[in-house]
């Protein structure tokens, strides 16, 4: 069952690094298209107006 990240006090060191590592097996991938979020819908909630991150939030999404 997948998990929200809230803070990485509530992982175990192997667990943390076991991210880590997918987050830069990922980096290191060449596909040029993801599928990851096919079919999903995304949310995003800022506390403070911010058109930089907003606009780099969707650009990941997509």
């Amino acid at each position: 069952m997948k998990k929200d990240l809230v803070k990485l006090l509530d992982y175990s060191t192997p667990k943390i690094l076991a991210l880590l590592d997918k987050a830069n097996a990922l980096k290191k991938s060449k596909a040029k298209t993801r599928l990851d979020l096919k079919g999903k819908t995304v949310g995003l909630v800022f506390q403070k107006p911010s058109n930089r991150t907003r606009v780099s939030f969707e650009v990941g999404v997509h």
